[in-house]
């Protein structure tokens, strides 16, 4: 029997991979791998042409006992020894499985003379677990917790069991790469098994990221899910408690979501859980058939998001003068968006980038203000974005910094425009998603876009709302017109 392939598939381009390199050190370390596991590392160690990560974040999900965290240990001892990472975090749920997989790890190391040639330290204790070479460089085992997560700046953060990953968590620790991140060097795993909601209260954060894999909108994101596809009469995934006999029976179905079969797992066992498990247990275990929550469906934000999509237009062109809005989030990323009235006076928004470090939004505003003459470039500088405006500012580009009142005209100006149907857009997905997660905090008598409070990056709707006010206040006759 062949490897199943994975149910959906998500690979950013890339011009190379290092999987075969982190697979061959496996292979000289002790840790056989087999086709999927090369597979799972191939996806995730993608490079692009300047040596960067196509893919700062991969994530992983599949039945439990396939291999995954096979993957994640050879993926750190690899970036640790072979790669040269200066800090790497292995992060799980439970103690007893951080335990386990570290002594997995302690193993191979103590068996393989090439990596004891340099090792420093090797630490044993419950709050410090792992190992330290001669050069500094550090490998941490670590329990989830935020307290915890606080100041583990580093290279890598592998998440294991990522179907108890809370928000909380999540939140604290992805922050901590920021530092790092304009080089293009850092990346962020997740691995886990299908969520079902009803006994993962923490599932939503891997809910989020499946979502985005499924859609395949991400250029940045590697997304590999080994799963049963089992849909009812319309196409929608069911429920694991409502898979049928027949098909929880059926052993290409097992075969299709569990790609360790008949290697690893023999469908003899799989027979034996199917008797001996819930129907519900069964199919989100064995089968992958998750029960997955809605990260916005608990709570309706300020915005009615099917208006919104109605208000798609892929044919809208701004067709006059320009204006800029940008925005950079906490953990230092970004987004600008650009509006601007069309010919039918109505106003088009669109994101002109997103996701760039801080260095690489400057160079992009200048570059976006040079070849469009844009009537305002404007920007809450509060925090990190201050700094943006700044450097710009001192580079001869004129940056409007809006005072909280003006902010909070802007956050109404959008809300307004999307009400009375006067705005157009392209549909862009990450603009969707901060909309969706948005909510929003009071300021006197308005409101502010809550970053606290938000699930998601509200870079790309901070930004629009600045842009579109912007748009909306520029005078009859300005500029020279242009398509945008």
């Amino acid at each position: 029997m062949t490897m199943a392939p994975p149910r959906f598939r998500l690979i950013p381009e890339r011009v190379r991979s290092l999987g075969p390199e982190a697979a061959a050190f496996a292979e000289r370390v002790g840790i056989p791998l087999d086709d999927h596991q090369r597979l799972i590392l191939d996806a995730m160690l993608g490079l692009t042409g300047d040596g960067r990560w196509a893919s700062p974040e991969s994530c992983v999900i599949e039945p439990r006992q396939n291999g995954k965290s096979s993957c994640l240990i050879v993926r750190a001892l690899w970036g640790l020894f072979e790669r040269g990472e200066e800090h790497i975090l292995y992060s799980g749920h439970m103690w007893g499985a951080v335990h386990e997989a570290f002594l997995v790890a302690d193993d191979v190391v103590k068996g393989s003379d090439e990596l004891q040639e340099k090792l420093a330290k090797t630490r044993y204790s419950a709050s410090d677990l792992g190992f330290t070479l001669h050069s500094g460089a550090r490998l941490r085992f670590v329990t989830r917790s935020r307290q915890a997560s606080r100041g583990a700046a580093g290279d890598c953060i592998l998440f294991d069991e990522a179907g108890w990953l809370n928000e909380a968590t999540h939140s604290a620790l992805l922050p901590t790469l920021s530092a790092r991140s304009t080089a293009g060097k850092i990346m962020v795993v997740y691995c886990g098994t299908a969520v079902d909601q009803s006994r993962h209260p923490d599932g939503v954060v891997l809910a989020s990221l499946r979502r985005r894999g499924i859609r395949g909108e991400d250029p940045r994101l590697t997304f590999l899910e080994w799963s049963a596809e089992v849909l009812d009469e319309d196409g929608n995934e069911v429920a694991p408690d409502r898979v049928s006999d027949e098909v929880a029976a059926d052993p290409e179905v097992q075969a299709a979501a569990n790609p360790a079969v008949p290697e690893r797992i023999s469908l003899e066992h799989v027979a034996l859980e199917l008797r001996s498990l819930d129907r519900r247990s069964f199919s989100t275990e064995r089968l992958g058939v998750g029960d997955w929550p809605d990260e916005f469906a608990h709570d309706t934000g300020p915005i009615d998001v099917e208006q919104w999509r109605s208000l798609v237009d892929e044919e809208s062109r701004i067709v006059g003068p320009v204006c800029f809005g940008f925005d950079v989030n906490p953990d230092r990323r970004s987004a600008i968006a650009v509006a601007g009235l069309r010919a039918d006076g109505l106003v088009h928004v669109e994101i002109a980038d997103y996701r760039l470090s801080t260095t690489e939004l400057a160079d992009r505003i200048v570059s976006l203000v040079a070849e469009h003459d844009p009537w305002k470039v404007v920007v809450d500088a509060f925090g990190i974005a201050g700094k943006v405006a700044t450097y710009l500012e001192d580079g001869g580009t004129e940056i409007h910094r809006v005072t909280s009142s003006e902010h909070a005209e802007a956050v109404g100006v959008f809300m307004e425009e999307i009400i009375e149907e006067r705005i157009r857009h392209l549909g862009s997905g990450e603009l969707l998603d901060a909309i969706q997660g948005a909510k929003l905090r009071t300021l006197g008598d308005a409101n502010l876009w809550s970053r606290r409070n938000a699930t998601v990056d509200l870079s790309p709707l901070v930004a629009a709302s600045l842009a579109v006010w912007a748009a909306r206040g520029m005078p009859d006759e300005v500029g020279e017109p242009q398509i945008f």
